[in-house]
């Protein structure tokens, strides 16, 4: 546990937002909402609406923007362009989404310049999310557009899915 806790710290883990009061409250049996959340029609590509990269003073910041509710929870990883699947990131953040869908991660301790690949991945499912985004986007995200998401059984649209996102970014020196 503690060698886990270290090679997070150790990737530069950053997040957009501590754990949201809503989350607090539901862990001591009160319930939020997620207000003014109203899922993308089918036939949204992506939830994804942007992610740029921007180097700041300790490190580089990835900022994005996803239409999905306030306080989903997600993973925001940074890699080298030509990195494989098993490779490890260069950086790491678990964090919730601010009230308009928008994230700050970071900042991730990034060695020159260049392109570098961001991925985007959220469950939907009540060991990831709070109740008021699961009411606000179903279990396995069937409430949201199938066109959208990862589906975790192709062959059954209604079974769900999750989003697993990556994009390139450029990161100036």
């Amino acid at each position: 546990m503690l060698c886990c806790l270290s090679a997070a710290l150790a990737l530069g883990a950053g997040c957009s937002r501590p754990q949201p009061a809503a989350e607090a409250a539901a862990q001591s049996g009160q319930s939020g909402q997620t207000s003014g959340y109203a899922p993308p029609a089918e036939g949204t590509a992506t939830l994804l609406q942007s992610v740029t990269a921007q180097r700041t003073g300790p490190g580089v910041m990835i900022r994005g923007k996803l239409l999905l509710p306030e306080t989903t929870r997600v993973w925001v990883e940074l890699f080298p362009i030509k990195a494989v699947v098993q490779d490890e990131p260069l950086g790491h953040a678990e964090l919730y989404l601010n009230p308009d869908g928008t994230f700050d991660a970071g900042p991730f301790k990034v060695e020159g310049s260049g392109q570098f690949r961001v991925l985007i991945t959220s469950y939907f499912s009540r060991a990831w999310q709070q109740p008021q985004v699961l009411q606000a986007v179903g279990i396995k995200g069937t409430k949201l557009p199938k066109s959208a998401l990862k589906l975790d059984n192709p062959g059954t649209p209604g079974a769900g899915g999750h989003i697993e996102y990556s994009n390139t970014v450029t990161i100036g020196s």
